[in-house]
């Protein structure tokens, strides 16, 4: 998700002057309930991070606000910027200071974390960061490992008796492996080996001295060896609007990035597999913690990548279809939950090891960006100027037939006006011809989606041909008839939507 916080909407009502209330610090949360489970105002360097929770009131269209944390020097050390706010009463935000084997942990004393717009300090709450007994005689530089040594570079090494070795877990704290010793020890140079096995995932490690000082916690992490590719059109110049471990990237979404457009909208495939297509007719969802339509890609090693916020009606590739990297799959949107500069307009990207979307994300690199810094870059992946097949302008289904024709993965979109007492929706779409197959959705003006992966009242399924609706009383308003183009041999396929009510 975007680089904001998760946000709860109420309906708008008449605007007043932005306030903050009700705001806390904790060591647990709930994002879907943007809410504190665990108040803190002290924290250790092994704790994951630092929650900050609080109430906007009064946010009118088009408010700004920025939540800054403060070290113990005066220092902004970190801020997370939320533009182009919606209107409403009241608005919740959660978001995160990461804290073991990050820089702020090496800061040890008294911290705040204020709430700022228009230069005025709306909120502002303190805490502290303890440090840890053995900050004196360890300072750790870098952790590299190569098979089971685990190689830690800095100063006053030597002094280290052993070492603890935990791994960070999907419940968002961190799970004790092992007591690990030294197997080579020089003055500015530790090796420690661990004979256990490696997953892909983070790792934290914590020197003990002789002592019994403690280091402060040392963080590194194994990445997914399987080659991603960036998920944007050849030539494009797209932005990190967000990195793994962002304000609201903690928890399943730790190793999430978002990307955002500054030249071109079209998203690719990362890496070959088998696609699986969620248009579910989202549109942009202050008030809800949802990925809006999206892709997942089955890569067949036990690896999968979801690609959310998709604009819905312009998804190019099918449940089931095979893809290679750098085809296109979709335009990015807004949809779901989205907030920030240029509409909200970004690409949440991940990669787990289970299929829901929602799982836990584990560690990958982009290949083409590997060693380089910055957060904007151009893309080397698919074929320049592709791009991605745009769904129809739409028409307006008010006759009784309507011909028109799509391609495989090509979506067409078209409008229905259902009037209020009408017993029954009836729709059927029809196409000619052997080795072709078309799919046919509707969504309703409330946005239920009804299709063969939504609501089927009344549907004479997928393998049907035609494809036929009747939707006993149907909601009174605008619905949107999309047909895509799942089967074929290339060339645009005709087809006609009838319709008829009663």
């Amino acid at each position: 998700m975007r680089s904001s916080a998760i946000l709860f909407l109420a309906a708008a009502l008449p605007s007043f002057a932005l306030t903050v209330s009700q705001s806390a610090t904790g060591l647990q949360a709930n994002g879907d309930r943007c809410s504190i489970t665990r108040a803190a105002a002290a924290f250790q360097q092994t704790d994951a991070q630092v929650f900050f929770r609080f109430l906007a009131g009064g946010v009118r269209a088009g408010d700004t606000l920025t939540v800054e944390w403060i070290s113990p020097k005066g220092e902004t050390a970190s801020a997370a910027a939320y533009d182009s706010l919606p209107a409403a009463p009241s608005l919740c935000f959660l978001t995160q200071l990461p804290l073991a084997g990050f820089d702020a942990a090496a800061q040890p004393g008294r911290w705040s974390v204020r709430v700022v717009s228009g230069g005025r300090i709306l909120a502002e709450r303190a805490f502290t960061i303890a440090g840890g007994s053995g900050a004196s005689l360890f300072q750790i530089r870098s952790v590299t490992r190569t098979g089971s040594a685990i190689v830690l570079e800095g100063s006053g090494l030597a002094a280290a008796e052993r070492g603890h070795l935990a791994v960070f877990t999907q419940s968002g704290g961190w799970q004790y492996i092992a007591e690990i010793f030294p197997s080579a020890v020089e003055p500015n140079r530790l090796t420690l080996t661990y004979s256990g096995e490696w997953k892909t995932g983070e790792y934290l490690i914590v020197l003990r001295a002789a002592g019994g000082g403690v280091s402060g916690p040392a963080r590194f992490q194994i990445s997914s060896s399987a080659g991603y590719r960036l998920p944007v059109l050849a030539g494009e110049k797209w932005m990190f609007s967000q990195g793994p471990h962002g304000s609201t990237h903690f928890g399943n979404t730790s190793q999430a990035y978002d990307i955002a457009p500054l030249a071109g909208r079209c998203i690719v495939a990362m890496r070959a597999g088998v696609a699986h297509a969620f248009d579910r007719g989202e549109r942009q969802c202050f008030g809800c913690r949802s990925y809006g339509n999206y892709v997942t890609i089955d890569h067949g090693d036990g690896e999968f990548s979801h690609y959310g916020h998709l604009k819905t009606g312009t998804l190019q590739v099918r449940t089931g279809q095979r893809v290679e990297p750098g085809q296109p799959l979709a335009v990015v949107g807004n949809s779901g939950y989205t907030l920030g500069p240029g509409g909200g307009y970004h690409l949440h990207v991940q990669v787990t090891r289970a299929f829901p979307i929602h799982s836990q994300s584990v560690p990958f690199r982009f290949e083409e960006i590997r060693g380089r810094s910055g957060v904007s870059f151009v893309s080397a992946n698919g074929t320049a100027g592709a791009g991605c097949g745009q769904a129809s302008p739409g028409f307006s289904l008010s006759g009784a037939r309507l011909d028109g024709s799509v391609a495989v993965a090509e979506w067409w979109n078209g409008e229905l006006t259902v009037n209020r007492g009408t017993r029954q929706l009836n729709l059927r779409l029809a196409w000619e011809g052997t080795g072709r197959d078309m799919d046919l959705h509707l969504v309703s003006p409330s946005g239920k989606h009804y299709g063969w992966y939504g609501a089927t009242d009344g549907y004479s399924g997928q393998q049907s041909a035609p494809e036929e609706f009747h939707i006993a009383n149907p909601e009174p308003g605008r619905w949107r008839v999309s047909v895509q183009g799942t089967k074929g041999t290339g060339e645009a396929m005709p087809f006609r939507v009838e319709s008829g009510t009663s």
